[in-house]
């Protein structure tokens, strides 16, 4: 490479990273930002204290008081955010979202076959354009640990070869969030059992410290907290883009809305299943995650908009496929939903959810819809197939 070419490469990849920190930081600042921080710090301080985590509600902010709604095990981890000053601590965990943001679109540019050559500088613009995703916004904003979370899960499924035994790192991320347990789901259709034992054990092993360390708390997050689903927030507020959150939106009645809600939910997962299974064994490991993702999303009580951070390896997929006319359309169109989140487009809060007319639902539910439509896809029909596509499979070893 010719030296005024790396140069400017250089000097392009130099603005991609001050644009991105930039942006970061303008997210960060914003307002009623680093709520989930807060908390976080809160649940530590409790735990140092030896007083109630759970069943008391956390000063996070000015007129608001939020209930610590993570694994034991999680409080004692968030203790160095506690110690650290808060400017320092969100810092620190700005840093390291970042950091897992670039660390996610690399692996599956590379996993898709991007030319080496443009991965950087793909990285680099991957980030910059996240920055503007609404759940990556959202996560940043409110200090929430779901890049990093997204970036251990990825790093389990896609990397070729790990240094330590594959599933742990998801098995560790459940035991401080629940969530990342679906991913056992990658593993199975090839009949890999190694990894999904890993992730069992870690995820007990992991949970059992946090007994250790915090006894009270343990009893009263696995036979409490855990069983009032509603604890971390109504189901039909509009930022709860999940099955359950677009039912109880409709106001049906509770038994109803139960029933509806396990029947989607058995629905999902079979579809989920037959996708992951199918795409497994074309090699497409990337896009068989990013389904599990989708049916995790879809099928727990409660996602909020900014869990939705899996969005941005699958727009690096889609992108895969350009300049495929449709790729182009579909990209565009899940770029938009998500850049405008446009369930924050209409009455919130206080079940103004619920009086919502049928076209404005429609619109409110719009996360859901996206990956509803991406299973069915998958399920139905594949992945596209393009060059880059067929590059990536080779399955994890």
């Amino acid at each position: 490479m010719k030296a005024p070419t790396r140069l400017a490469r250089g000097s392009t990849q130099l603005w991609l990273v001050a644009l991105a920190v930039g942006g970061a930081l303008l997210i960060v600042f914003g307002p009623q930002g680093w709520i989930d921080l807060q908390v976080y710090r809160l649940g530590g301080q409790a735990w140092l204290d030896g007083t109630q985590v759970y069943g008391v509600l956390l000063p996070a902010a000015r007129d608001q008081w939020l209930p610590f709604t993570y694994p034991p095990l999680a409080a004692v981890l968030f203790v160095p955010l506690t110690l650290l000053p808060l400017p320092a601590g969100l810092a620190v965990l700005t840093a390291a979202s970042l950091a897992a943001l670039a660390f996610v679109a690399g692996l599956v540019a590379q996993r898709i076959g991007w030319q080496p050559r443009l991965g950087v500088l793909a990285v680099c613009g991957v980030v910059v354009v996240a920055l503007a995703l609404e759940p990556v916004r959202e996560t940043l904003r409110f200090g929430q640990i779901n890049l990093i979370l997204m970036a251990m899960v990825a790093a389990d499924c896609l990397l070729r070869r790990t240094p330590w035994p594959r599933g742990l790192l998801i098995g560790l991320a459940a035991a401080v969030k629940l969530t990342p347990a679906v991913f056992v789901l990658f593993f199975l259709p090839g009949r890999e059992w190694k990894p999904p034992v890993t992730a069992l054990a870690a995820f007990v092993g992991a949970s059992l410290v946090g007994a250790a360390l915090a006894p009270s708390g343990w009893g009263s997050y696995w036979f409490g907290v855990l069983l009032e689903p509603d604890r971390i927030g109504g189901a039909g507020y509009a930022g709860n883009q999940s099955l359950r959150g677009v039912l109880h939106r409709l106001a049906l009645p509770q038994s109803v809305e139960t029933i509806a809600w396990v029947a989607l939910v058995v629905a999902a997962l079979a579809a989920g299943w037959v996708a992951v299974v199918r795409l497994r064994r074309a090699g497409r490991d990337t896009e068989a995650m990013l389904v599990v993702a989708a049916v995790g999303l879809l099928c727990s009580p409660i996602s909020w908009s900014h869990h939705w951070v899996w969005v941005v390896p699958a727009l690096v997929v889609l992108a895969a496929a350009l300049p495929n006319r449709a790729a182009v359309w579909t990209t565009g169109a899940v770029g938009t939903v998500f850049l405008v989140g446009p369930h924050w487009l209409f009455p919130k809060g206080g079940d103004r959810e619920l009086s919502l007319l049928a076209w404005q639902q429609i619109i409110l539910d719009a996360y859901v819809l996206v990956a509803v439509v991406a299973v069915a896809v998958m399920t139905w029909r594949g992945a596209p197939t393009t060059v880059a596509v067929r590059r990536a499979g080779v399955s994890p070893e």
